[in-house]
């Protein structure tokens, strides 16, 4: 069985695993290249006033960042190891074009949002509601319109029933 570099072996933390390749490769002991990297860490300028900013970061990906920038990244070997962990993994415009798995599978039949149409809705809908009650009540009361007071005389005899009703 061919085991996979990039997996560790059982027991071993992945850092440790790729700490070891580094040993084998530059054929030194681990110790020694802990060592090594904890004095680098110290003596280390990084970051300094002329390395990336993080907006530059987003446009060397886009392709905006000025020459003497991208000099400075040829120069920096700190900036270059940036660049080279943060690099997308595809190209930007289709990690934001191209759908997700997400949104392949959701139903189509799902209605987008409308946010002027939304709100319309839930202001009319409590003001029909308190437009039927003023209508009901009011035109009990003896100030309906002639021509539609007599469709709302069933409601009055509900209403007088309960004593609500002062046309009843």
């Amino acid at each position: 069985m061919v085991q996979d570099i990039n997996m560790p072996a059982p027991g071993i933390s992945r850092f440790e695993a790729a700490l070891q390749r580094r040993a084998d490769r530059l054929g030194v002991g681990v110790d020694q290249v802990l060592a090594h990297d904890r004095q680098a860490l110290r003596s280390s300028r990084y970051p300094t006033a002329d390395c990336l900013d993080p907006y530059e970061v987003e446009l060397f990906f886009a392709a905006e960042l000025s020459e003497e920038r991208i000099a400075h990244v040829q120069n920096c070997p700190m900036c270059a190891t940036t660049l080279d962990v943060v690099k997308p993994r595809e190209p930007l415009d289709e990690a934001f074009s191209t759908p997700t798995e997400q949104e392949k599978v959701a139903p189509a039949n799902i209605p987008s949002w409308r946010p002027a149409a939304d709100a319309g809705a839930l202001v009319a809908l409590p003001l029909l509601a308190v437009g039927a009650a003023t209508i009901e009540f009011g035109w009990c009361r003896g100030h309906s319109l002639p021509q539609l007071r007599s469709g709302w005389d069933a409601s009055c005899s509900r209403l007088s029933e309960r004593g609500g009703c002062q046309n009843g």
